[in-house]
């Protein structure tokens, strides 16, 4: 892991999200880049914004961002001796990420989802973090407001194997299991009654057996005619430390018929979620 990408919004989920991407940029060894866009005020009578402005808010933003990473240094054992780079910019951060990922050579962006009061925050924030997991080119870790940092021991896996055209896909994952003795899990959700001995698991404790024959792991076949139920019901009685998926690209009609797995699992469990990307 070269260079973890962090969007600050200077809210407490972000704070716990920036504890959590230094503990792991700590142990991975990689770099942190703290990054927060901002919104310039438009006058009602002209969209001509001063220089002055622009430079004044710019100035002040990075000020801010500059206290907020050195609260989370201080927060960090050892936390001084992390590489920290932070930069701020006006306009939409979705615009930014690609020139960001090149600039800083990311391969990992780091997001909370956020539990706001305002019903219209909760639906902006929300909505930003599931936006980089559709649009990114990089993996995304999301963070719940109420995830600790600690060891990881168990991954939970929950995309089907038959599904990945490129197994380097899974390079991520791969790097996660060399961190300490992690156990993957692959869990494979099927109707009731079709747990047992199906064609299906079949196959796909093959791929298991061939894709991470040099690493722990062990299938957890789940009975659940919901996917994403059948998910939850796997964390609730597994606690996995951090689960991981793969996003299914959908189509604008798709996406009017129902939610993906995806973004249900996102706004309901409360541990990490790594999103890979093909």
């Amino acid at each position: 892991m070269r260079t973890i990408l962090l969007p600050v919004d200077f809210t407490f989920g972000s704070y716990i999200a920036a504890f959590y991407a230094a503990n792991l940029a700590k142990t991975t060894y990689a770099k942190l880049l703290f990054f927060h866009s901002f919104y310039l005020p438009v006058s009602n009578q002209e969209f001509h914004i001063s220089p002055d402005l622009i430079k004044d808010t710019e100035y002040k933003t990075k000020k801010q961002l500059a206290q907020f990473v050195e609260e989370v240094k201080h927060a960090i054992s050892e936390g001084t001796s992390l590489e920290i780079n932070f930069e701020v910019a006006a306009g939409p951060f979705q615009n930014m990420v690609p020139h960001l990922i090149i600039n800083h050579q990311a391969d990992l962006i780091v997001m909370a989802t956020h539990i706001q009061k305002n019903e219209f925050q909760k639906i902006l924030t929300g909505s930003q973090t599931l936006s980089t997991v559709k649009q990114s080119e990089i993996p995304v870790l999301v963070i719940p407001d109420t995830a600790i940092f600690r060891k990881i021991y168990t991954v939970g896996f929950t995309t089907s194997l038959e599904d990945i055209d490129n197994i380097d896909v899974l390079w991520p994952l791969m790097q996660i299991s060399w961190l300490s003795d992690v156990i993957i899990n692959y869990v494979v959700v099927v109707p009731d009654g079709q747990g047992k001995h199906s064609q299906e698991q079949l196959e796909e404790y093959i791929l298991l057996e061939n894709t991470f024959k040099n690493i722990p792991h062990k299938l957890i076949v789940i009975e659940n005619q919901d996917i994403t139920n059948g998910i939850m019901d796997y964390v609730d009685k597994n606690k996995p430390d951090i689960l991981v998926t793969i996003p299914k690209k959908h189509t604008f009609m798709d996406s009017l018929k129902h939610k993906s797995v995806t973004e249900n699992l996102i706004k309901k469990i409360n541990i990490p979620i790594l999103c890979l990307q093909e």
